[in-house]
């Protein structure tokens, strides 16, 4: 089972959305919150601060774990199989001075604000799933898409 930290960045009444890029060989062109992988040694918190930074350029104050998505769905490569994570959406307010920038083009293609109910299309499933519950005060859940 994979731990997937994801950042659920706010301003304004808005939330930060990426796109992967068409060339991504995991949901192209779908649009996602900020994640990434953990590294050995790093904590969860630890991974979605440094991945802030190396996606987006910003530096993250006060981060803190509000929803976490127990998620089984079918693997995006063989479908005959499962897939299993535990996704943890991580919440922060964007500071005044900072302006998020792609800074992973060959990885993620746009970046955008958008209204948490009224999200962009196509969307990571478990991803909309885990901000709808962040929005809706659950803070674990289960995902099921098999």
């Amino acid at each position: 089972m994979m731990i997937i930290p994801h950042l659920i960045l706010r301003k304004d009444s808005k939330i930060l959305l990426t796109r992967r890029s068409p060339t991504n060989k995991i949901w192209a062109s779908h649009w996602h919150c900020v994640t990434g992988s953990i590294e050995a040694g790093e904590s969860p918190k630890e991974a979605i601060i440094r991945e802030a930074k190396e996606e987006i350029g910003i530096k993250l104050q006060d981060v803190t774990l509000e929803t976490t998505v127990f998620l089984i769905e079918k693997d995006y490569f063989d479908f005959m199989k499962k897939f299993y994570a535990l996704e943890l959406f991580f919440v922060s307010d964007l500071g005044d001075a900072q302006e998020p920038t792609n800074l992973e083009p060959s990885k993620q293609d746009s970046l955008g604000w958008f209204d948490p109910y009224k999200l962009p299309e196509p969307m990571i499933p478990g991803v909309a799933f885990g901000i709808k519950s962040y929005f809706n005060n659950q803070r674990y859940v289960e995902f099921r898409n098999v």
